[in-house]
């Protein structure tokens, strides 16, 4: 407590002409209880993130779409072919949300791929996005059965929109060709 006498600072009191009394008091906080369910309801779980498989054998373009997608806040496996994403995955299907694709790979390609992945049951409900180099691949989108097909080079951000999309529809989504 400070007792002034006419300081100029200080406004003065109607009632108190020649004393005025300053209180300075330390902050405090002020804890009220917490509707903990609402806050839950507001805040995402950072813990769970949905892994992406992302195969393709050019290891510079894996990275890419790999560190992409990690900001965009998913959780990245890699594989470098078909042989590898499906080794992969017959330990770990339930932990992959989608797969990005390529279709020419050495040891065993994104066609082979896909025809394994159909008889798996495990793995074939799992939306597959295919980003390929080859031109055929739009044309022959049946045989590759329900998988969205991107030319390389892509955008990325239609690849995150289609993938978004295939994850908020979960499995079984369409075949969608996106021209660019």
């Amino acid at each position: 407590m400070r007792c002034t006498r006419t300081d100029p600072t200080i406004p003065r009191h109607p009632m108190s002409p020649t004393f005025m009394m300053v209180i300075s008091l330390p902050c405090y906080s002020l804890t009220l209880p917490m509707d903990y369910q609402r806050l839950y309801a507001r805040t995402p779980d950072v813990a769970i993130r949905p892994t992406i498989l992302v195969v393709d054998d050019q290891i510079d373009l894996r990275d890419a779409i790999a560190v992409l997608l990690e900001v965009e806040g998913y959780d990245v496996v890699d594989a470098e072919n078909g042989r590898d994403a499906l080794k992969y995955l017959q330990t770990h299907a339930g932990n992959v949300a989608a797969i990005v694709l390529d279709l020419a790979m050495p040891v065993m390609d994104g066609w082979q791929f896909l025809a394994e992945r159909r008889k798996d049951p495990a793995v074939s409900d799992i939306p597959t996005i295919v980003v390929t180099g080859v031109s055929d691949a739009k044309r022959r989108q049946r045989e590759l059965g329900d998988v969205t097909v991107f030319g390389k080079p892509f955008h990325f951000d239609e690849l995150i929109r289609e993938l978004r999309r295939a994850l908020e529809e979960g499995k079984h989504t369409k075949a969608t060709v996106l021209e660019f």
